[in-house]
């Protein structure tokens, strides 16, 4: 029994460090992004070029960071239903 208990405490320490690391990475690429868009913003507020290319990429970034999230809340999943530890055995 206690080499049970072992495995399942080292699958919640595997899942735990999958999860950080997932989320760690969502967060650091989703504020990039936004500082980049951030100085788009600034950039183009003081040259007073015209609105529609800054929407453009305004639009693109907003996509690119809900892209983001769904991956995340997808690999949360498949982390929780132990899809990872299945891939391992082939």
């Amino acid at each position: 029994m206690k080499k049970t208990e072992s495995e399942n405490e080292k699958k919640k320490s595997l899942t735990r460090k999958q999860k950080t690391g997932a989320i760690v990475a969502a967060i650091v690429v989703s504020v990039l992004m936004l500082l980049y868009l951030a100085t788009f913003v600034y950039a183009v507020k003081q040259s007073r070029s015209v609105l529609f290319p800054m929407l453009i990429v305004f639009i693109v970034i907003i996509c690119a960071i809900i892209g983001i999230v769904v991956a995340l809340i997808q690999r949360v999943k498949e982390i929780d239903g132990g899809e990872e530890y299945d891939a391992r055995n082939y």
